[in-house]
Order: C-alpha cells, then structure tokens, then sequence
C-alpha cells in the first residue's frame, strides 16, 4: 500500500483454510503455497471489484487494466473466471505445504 496502516487483524492460515468478511460475503481461501509465494482465491457478491494493489492510483481509482480484461471496474470480463476466482473451491493436493 502507499501508506503505512495498522493491521487490524492478523492471521496464520494453511491451504485450503479462508478468511471470511461475512456482512459483506467476502472469502479469501489459500489455494497454494510454493516456497515464499501464496495463491489466493477471491469470491464475493457480484459487482465486487479484487484489485492488485499495484493497480490502484493515489485516489484509489484504477490505473491499469487487469490482465485478459478481468474483474474491472466498469464490469466483468464476459469470458468464464478461472475456478479461483469463481468460488475458491477446494484446492488441488499436489503443491500441500504444511
């Protein structure tokens, strides 16, 4: 982020566990671990913009298309969202890290 902000929660999850933002129906799950990078998978009601922090500008407005178009501002992309994004559904075995 551009500014420092106090974290008002942290938390330790393993893959395949979530954080959940309930009155706004918002999931986060770990998908994968693979050395120092997480895959995270997003899901939230229609119409919920996920935005790299790296896309947003000072005003927090976007600056940037996402790649293929997807998850925009103006609307969502007409072609299908790969699984992680449709539902974070339970993720595959085959990288586990615990």
């Amino acid at each position: 982020m551009t500014q420092e902000v106090d974290p008002v929660l942290i938390l330790s999850r393993r893959k395949g566990e979530a954080v959940m933002v309930p009155l706004h129906g918002i999931e986060v799950r770990v998908l994968r671990i693979t050395g120092s990078r997480v895959q995270l998978g997003f899901a939230g009601p229609g119409g919920t913009a996920f935005v790299r922090e790296e896309l947003l500008d000072g005003n927090q407005g976007f600056h940037a298309e996402p790649p293929h178009g997807r998850r925009t501002a103006g609307g969502e992309d007409p072609r299908p969202a790969p699984p992680a994004a449709r539902g974070c559904g339970t993720p595959d075995d085959e990288h586990a890290a615990d």
